[in-house]
């Protein structure tokens, strides 16, 4: 997710906050999700790992029925869909994944990451637990990672939909004053050498430097895709509708007084226009 929150990072007992002049409203949702995120990210119950390539994802299931892959944003985790995980599990079987390199996933990874990476590390999950094809909802970088799962791998993908995606870095996708603080951050670990730091550096240049997913590729994809967006969202609302204009019959939503954090800020009009979809997709896909 492209954060503009105080972005708290773990090392060991102690935290660090990282606040900028943007981060108030933010901040408060950070807040507003950290009483509820002991629910989803660190279920005992419901957690497992998967081996994948250098590394191993952390992933929880709740609920039955068709499988509805979620994907967080950028330096977050499952528990970021709090208030999506239950709702949505009352009708699929929800499969949430801490992204490698966040939450409880690990990487020993030695190049930058990717969304590449983390859609083949999707699959590797998929093959692990027997899925043929599952339904993804992607939520800013999980946005990003999704498009390229239905450019690479579009047998596996039951229906797309993405909230506040890109498919190129830069000011022409995204807002400027988001991409200077992801530049101050990163020149706040460039000269770090722990690992923490190290992970952290790979995390914020995703953003600086991914993704790379061309017009011709978003031409490809012909499964049902919804494309959704707040109307003051950190990605500018014409490279929403650039996405939208390049993927065949796609469905595009840009919700009215929401930001970059709909799924978290106004999560019953987000939750209301995922399920709409899935039943719609669901109908797509059983015909």
């Amino acid at each position: 997710m492209l954060k503009l929150e105080a972005a708290v990072i773990k090392k060991g007992d102690v935290q660090v906050e990282e606040r900028d002049s943007l981060d108030a409203n933010a901040f408060s949702l950070l807040g507003k999700l950290m009483d509820k995120k002991a629910l989803y990210g660190n279920n005992l119950k419901a957690g497992h790992f998967a081996k994948i390539n250098k590394g191993k994802l952390y992933y929880e299931i709740y609920g039955e029925g068709e499988p509805l892959l979620i994907l967080h944003g950028n330096n977050e985790g499952i528990g970021s869909f709090t208030e999506q995980i239950g709702p949505l599990s009352k009708r699929f079987q929800v499969i949430a994944v801490d992204t490698r390199g966040h939450g409880n996933s690990t990487s020993n990874f030695e190049d930058d990451y990717s969304y590449d990476l983390f859609a083949d590390d999707m699959i590797q999950l998929m093959d692990t637990l027997g899925l043929k094809k599952v339904h993804v909802l992607g939520w800013s970088d999980g946005g990003n990672t999704g498009l390229l799962m239905a450019i690479h791998y579009p047998e596996r993908i039951k229906s797309l939909m993405t909230m506040g995606a890109n498919v190129f870095p830069g000011e022409k996708a995204i807002d400027p004053s988001v991409i200077k603080i992801f530049q101050k951050r990163k020149e706040q670990y460039l000269s770090k050498t722990d690992s923490v730091s190290v992970n952290q550096l790979k995390i914020t240049n995703l953003v600086l430097q991914e993704p790379h997913i061309t017009k011709q590729q978003l031409l490809t994809i012909k499964l049902p895709v919804l494309i959704i967006a707040g109307e003051n969202d950190v990605i500018r609302e014409e490279h929403t509708r650039y996405i939208h204009a390049h993927i065949a019959d796609s469905k595009m939503i840009i919700i009215k007084n929401a930001d970059h954090y709909a799924p978290i800020n106004t999560p019953k009009v987000f939750n209301e226009i995922v399920m709409d979809f899935l039943k719609f997709s669901t109908k797509v896909n059983n015909k």
